[in-house]
């Protein structure tokens, strides 16, 4: 399962001029990893490998930055070993 070849989805990426790295699972290593069960995914994975925001199936843009605002933000609470719910 994936979301097309690596140099189509690059292309997309930089069209979209979405900032974020990007995974292209051939293999579906990344999904057996974490368990994902479908795609697409769209999931944050911090710097210690810790999932954040995990979704399956479309999100928007908007989704996707919102996403990603608010792994950055609760990674940065737990460094400083503050509590974030959700």
């Amino acid at each position: 399962m994936q979301s097309g070849p690596a140099v189509d989805v690059a292309r997309v990426m930089r069209q979209r001029q979405l900032p974020w790295n990007t995974t292209v699972d051939e293999r579906g290593t990344v999904m057996h990893r974490y368990g994902f069960k479908g795609v697409p995914a769209f999931v944050v994975i911090d710097a210690h490998g810790r999932l954040r925001t995990p979704s399956m199936g479309y999100t928007t843009e908007i989704g996707m930055r919102l996403r990603l605002w608010w792994a950055s933000l609760t990674s940065l609470l737990d460094s400083q070993g503050m509590a974030v719910a959700g």
